[in-house]
């Protein structure tokens, strides 16, 4: 077992949950919070002792940009709204399921294929129905004439008072497995292929986005869901070194500390939302486009113990392939890398150079 100084929320997934791991395979799944302020000497341990093939960040770009750039005045979900414009008011809102956000792959160091896939999980959908949609119109004109006159942190503490604060938690939740179906879907083809492993999965605070990604992974595969809740719960204790932090922030951003909590409760009650409208958690990742035969792939990938088989499948239904799922991709030519160090700032942790990137276009 690891144990990170400078790296939050960090566990192996397959271990917790009792998955059987291949010795020839090796396909083990990670989850954590940021790594952006990791030790050079444990970044470099998640590449040479777990040997890590794929970083799976589950950020927006510029929340991942804010929090590198040394601003985590703004967290997780508000961050999530940092792209809405006067314009979005105006602007209809999706009646079926969008494209998924677009990613990037970049390459650990400048050799081997290790690689970080960003999916921007709450992304113009989730914008538009858990935040717009949701707003009375005076909140809505408190919002654009924050916007409109460039004080953003206002704006977002409005979204946080007025909107998401209403729904608690528990409403946030929600608001991801209706209107973060693409992303999640794009998540879990990604989980699906045994070239990624072994694999970390994160975002900001590693239980929120993380949390419900891998909650959906593991019952997918068969996992019982009071491990796969048990699994969830451990961020309250992954986190407790940066929770001071994480209520302090949020408090400005007009969110009281549940927003900082995992319960267990939280995620009960998400798979309870999940059978009341989807008819069942299958039956949602049914809807979202995961369907049996891509749930039995993610099985060959990840497969439960011999005390916790699969759920059965049938050959019938139709799965594209993972490799041939049309994602849209950033391009950045491989002719032109680019190599940048920069230092980071965290309350509870020193500034430390960070590991050296290099950029290359995919697709996948």
């Amino acid at each position: 077992m690891y144990i990170f100084q400078t790296i939050d929320n960090f566990r192996d997934v397959s271990r917790t949950v009792q998955l059987h791991v291949s010795e020839v395979t090796k396909c083990v799944m990670y989850r954590s919070a940021t790594l952006d302020y990791a030790s050079d000497e444990e970044i470099e341990k998640l590449v040479n002792d777990l040997d890590l093939t794929t970083i799976l960040d589950l950020r927006s770009e510029l929340e991942a940009q804010l929090s590198k750039n040394g601003k985590p005045f703004i967290t997780f979900p508000i961050a999530a709204t940092m792209k809405l414009t006067p314009i979005d008011i105006l602007t209809p809102h999706p009646s079926s399921h969008p494209s998924p956000s677009s990613f990037v792959q970049k390459k650990l160091n400048s050799t081997g294929t290790r690689q970080t896939i960003m999916i921007n999980f709450a992304g113009k959908k989730f914008r538009k129905n858990a935040v717009w949609k949701a707003a009375t119109m005076k909140t809505k004109c408190k919002i654009a004439k924050a916007y409109i006159s460039g004080h953003k942190p206002a704006a977002a503490k409005v979204v946080g008072e007025q909107i998401l604060s209403k729904g608690g938690l528990d409403g946030l939740y929600r608001s991801f497995i209706d209107h973060c179906d693409a992303e999640i879907c794009q998540a879990l083809c990604i989980l699906s292929s045994p070239s990624n492993y072994p694999i970390l999965v994160h975002c900001t605070q590693g239980k929120d986005r993380t949390g419900l990604v891998t909650a959906l992974a593991l019952a997918a595969v068969g996992i019982e869901e009071e491990k796969i809740i048990e699994d969830y719960a451990r961020s309250r204790e992954g986190l407790l070194r940066v929770k001071a932090h994480m209520i302090s922030v949020m408090a400005k951003d007009g969110l009281d500390a549940s927003f900082a909590e995992s319960p267990p409760e939280c995620m009960r009650k998400t798979f309870d939302y999940m059978r009341e409208k989807y008819g069942s958690v299958m039956g949602y990742l049914d809807y979202i486009g995961f369907h049996e035969n891509a749930r039995k792939l993610l099985a060959s990938v990840i497969s439960p113990s011999p005390n916790h088989p699969p759920p059965p499948f049938h050959d019938s239904i139709s799965y594209l392939p993972y490799n041939s799922l049309s994602f849209s991709s950033s391009t950045i030519s491989p002719d032109h890398t680019s190599t940048t160090t920069s230092h980071h700032h965290h309350p509870h942790h020193g500034d430390h150079e960070k590991i050296r990137f290099s950029q290359s276009s995919n697709n996948i």
